[in-house]
């Protein structure tokens, strides 16, 4: 009867090692997630750059701009491009919610980052009326 508990015992404190060794835990560290919303202006870029310069010190697995844009400043998107491509957390920019754009300087954000996404409705780049002739339609027309 000893040798059953105890071998009862043993087996059980084996199962409880092998279940908390193999218990599910976190793949991945910290991810960032932040709107990048409105003109693409010196407000957006210190922000990307802000939540950029946070997540590498903080250790981050990863960094997720949600991006509605029109577009805006090339400065900026100049700044904001570089601040993407020299971050070493890996940047996702996202385009949502449904309707939402990446135009003009916000398809350049898109474009810099390690993973490109756009939910479904959502559209990227320049949309202005052209001619046949792939010529800018005047005012005057």
């Amino acid at each position: 009867m000893m040798v059953g508990r105890c071998g009862r015992a043993v087996v059980g404190v084996l199962l409880a090692g092998f279940l908390v060794f193999f218990a599910p835990r976190d793949v991945f560290g910290a991810v960032f997630t932040a709107p990048l919303e409105g003109t693409v202006g010196v407000a957006m870029e210190a922000f990307a750059e802000d939540v950029l310069t946070r997540a590498a010190a903080e250790g981050a697995e990863l960094v997720v701009f949600r991006l509605d844009s029109p577009g805006g400043l090339v400065t900026s998107m100049r700044r904001i491009v570089s601040d993407i491509l020299e971050s070493p957390v890996p940047v996702v920019v996202w385009v949502a919610p449904q309707g939402s754009r990446a135009a003009s300087a916000g398809a350049f954000l898109l474009q810099a980052a390690h993973v490109a996404a756009m939910a479904p409705g959502t559209n990227v780049g320049a949309a202005h009326p052209v001619m046949a002739s792939g010529k800018d339609v005047s005012d005057e027309e």
